[in-house]
C-alpha cells in the first residue's frame, strides 16, 4: 500500500479531485436550502479529502491518504447500507467499492476491507431483525447483495493475483544509475561493479547477444576490414 504505481497514483489523485468537486458542490447546495447538519459533513469530508490529496500529491507521505480515503469509503458504504442513498441505489455503489479496495491496495489489504464491509452489511442487517436499527433494503435485495458480493470479490481476487503475477515479470529500470566514465561498467545498490550488460540483464528481462561494430572490427581485425571493404 506504501507504494502505489504510477497510474493508481493517478487514479488516486483524479479520483479525489472528482469527490472534493461533488461533496463541496452538494454541501454549497444543501446550506442554500438549510440542511446544516449534512452540509457541515460534506464541507467537512471535502476539507479533509483536500488535505490527503495536497500530502499525497507533495509526496510527504502516501499512507495516510490513501489509508484515510479508503476509511471514507467504508463510511460511505455502511451509510449507503442503512440510509439506501438517492432513491435506493446505495447498493450498487456497495457493488463499486470493493473494486476501490482491491484496486488501490492490493489483495490483501483490499481482501481484507472487503470482509469487514461484508461482516458489517450482516451484522446491520441482524441488528435491522432485532429491532435495534432500521436499513433502507429488504431481505431478498441485501441477499442478493451477500451473495453477488461474494462472486465479485473472487473474481477481484483473480484478477488481482493475475496482475501481479504480470508485473512481477516486469521490471524496469528507473532513477539514476552511476556509470564510470570511462570503463562503462555501472555501480550496483551494493557498491559492486559491473559490466553493462550484466547489470541490465539482472535488472529487467532483456538479454544480450555479441557482435562487432563495424568501427570495432576495423580497429581490431583491420585486415579483415580491409578485405570486405575491397
Amino acid at each position: 500500500m506504501k507504494n502505489l504505481d504510477y497510474t493508481r497514483q493517478k487514479v488516486f489523485i483524479s479520483m479525489n479531485i472528482i469527490f472534493i468537486i461533488l461533496l463541496s458542490g452538494y454541501g454549497i447546495y444543501n446550506t442554500i436550502i438549510s440542511d446544516t447538519g449534512i452540509a457541515v459533513f460534506e464541507i467537512g469530508v471535502s476539507i479533509f479529502l483536500i488535505i490527503t490529496t495536497y500530502l499525497f500529491i507533495r509526496k510527504i507521505t502516501i499512507f495516510i491518504p490513501v489509508a484515510a480515503s479508503m476509511a471514507f469509503f467504508y463510511i460511505m458504504s455502511v451509510y449507503l447500507f442503512i440510509s439506501g442513498g438517492a432513491s435506493g441505489t446505495g447498493i450498487f455503489w456497495l457493488f463499486v467499492i470493493p473494486v476501490v479496495f482491491f484496486f488501490f491496495l492490493g489483495i490483501k489489504y483490499g481482501t481484507a476491507l472487503f470482509l469487514i464491509q461484508y461482516v458489517s452489511v450482516i451484522i446491520l442487517f441482524i441488528a435491522s431483525k432485532t429491532g435495534y436499527l432500521a436499513i433502507y433494503y429488504d431481505d431478498k435485495t441485501v441477499l442478493f447483495f451477500l451473495i453477488v458480493s461474494i462472486f465479485e470479490s473472487i473474481i477481484l481476487f483473480i484478477h488481482e493475483r493475475i496482475l501481479n503475477d504480470y508485473l512481477s515479470q516486469i521490471r524496469t529500470m528507473r532513477g539514476l544509475i552511476p556509470i564510470c566514465a570511462n570503463c562503462k561498467n555501472i555501480r550496483d545498490d551494493k557498491g559492486y561493479w559491473k559490466q553493462v550488460e550484466v547489470y541490465i540483464q539482472e535488472h529487467s528481462e532483456a538479454d544480450f547477444t555479441h557482435s562487432l561494430c563495424p568501427d570495432c572490427v576495423k580497429k581490431l581485425y583491420p585486415g579483415i576490414y580491409n578485405e570486405e571493404k575491397g
